[in-house]
């Protein structure tokens, strides 16, 4: 068990409040006023000071569907393809696809704003990796009523397997055994000089 599933194990145990705070602490990183204001109604009502239980969002703990996974030993994961993109930045998701190369290296490259980055969000909230918030096309005059939303191909044991995934919802099971190397944590590696200390993952 590694240490991000051991902290879902021990929050199991703890207040509601503070399952649920544990759950947007993980997917968000940092905390909203909105979030404070509810996670603090949420405590109120668990004490009885006079907040009606019914007027809050029902709290929501940490869960292993929110974490990512490590993969079994035996059953490798690959991403294939990355389609369908829907509601991401001003991607059109007719045209919206990235096929990657099941060996080797896939570099893709572009002028900026064409939507590299939109493609790399989407991949690293699906893959349970990063809590980057993903944004419609801002120059929209009507924002869409629905979450982002794209579609993927795995090969998982040989067999090719489509998965999909929306916005707010946890990143398939099978998306969740890629690892996601971030830009920001390259960073740390090729532009400057720093004693590197191991962190666990979760930590």
């Amino acid at each position: 068990m590694d240490v991000l599933e051991e902290i879902v194990k021990w929050s199991d145990g703890r207040p509601a409040w503070q399952g649920d705070a544990m759950r947007r602490i993980f997917l968000q990183r940092n905390l909203t006023e909105n979030d404070d204001d509810e996670l603090l109604s949420m405590i109120k009502a668990e004490e009885g000071l006079g907040v009606t239980p019914g007027s809050l969002p029902k709290p929501k703990p940490l869960s292993f569907t929110d974490i990512p996974r490590p993969a079994k030993i035996g059953s490798p994961v690959t991403l294939k393809k990355m389609h369908s993109l829907a509601n991401v930045n001003a991607l059109d998701p007719d045209e919206s696809e990235l096929e990657f190369a099941v060996e080797g290296l896939t570099v893709i490259y572009g002028d900026n704003a064409t939507g590299k980055t939109g493609y790399s969000r989407v991949l690293k909230r699906a893959c349970r990796a990063s809590s980057e918030p993903i944004l419609p096309d801002v120059f929209s005059e009507n924002p869409p009523p629905d979450p982002a939303s794209a579609a993927f191909e795995l090969e998982i044991d040989g067999k090719v397997v489509p998965e999909t995934w929306k916005d707010g919802e946890s990143g398939p099971d099978g998306m969740a055994t890629i690892a996601i190397f971030d830009n920001l944590c390259a960073r740390l590696y090729v532009d400057s000089s720093n004693e590197v200390k191991y962190r666990p993952y979760g930590l």
